[in-house]
């Protein structure tokens, strides 16, 4: 079994968006999109079947912490795959390093 920590671009993290501007998490949702239509095109369901998604996701985003948006992004990624959800404490704001270490210790204790 495989674990894949996903992290949108680094400029998501560190630009974060306001209450008015909408554009921001269209495009968000439009990348993941095209990430899982790309990672559905370059894999077998077989081996989608042995792959888990690790999604850190702010503490305080109003837009991608929510059930309905949860939701959304199981819907998004190819249905073979397990979808799990990391919360990213403020702190760690705008700390890529930070934000990979823990996704990826998410997936040590899942995986190893």
């Amino acid at each position: 079994s495989k674990a894949t920590p996903v992290l949108p671009p680094a400029d998501e993290y560190t630009n974060q968006y306001t209450s008015n501007n909408t554009e921001q998490p269209d495009v968000c949702w439009e990348r993941l999109s095209q990430f899982a239509a790309s990672f559905a095109e370059t894999t077998s369901a077989k081996d989608r079947e042995n792959v888990e998604f690790i999604v850190g996701i702010d503490e305080d985003d109003d837009v991608f912490n929510t059930i309905d948006a949860n939701q959304r992004i199981r819907k998004i990624l190819p249905i073979e795959v397990k979808v799990v959800f990391e919360s990213i404490p403020p702190k760690m704001y705008g700390k890529v390093c930070q934000i990979w270490n823990r996704l990826s210790q998410r997936a040590n204790r899942d995986f190893i």
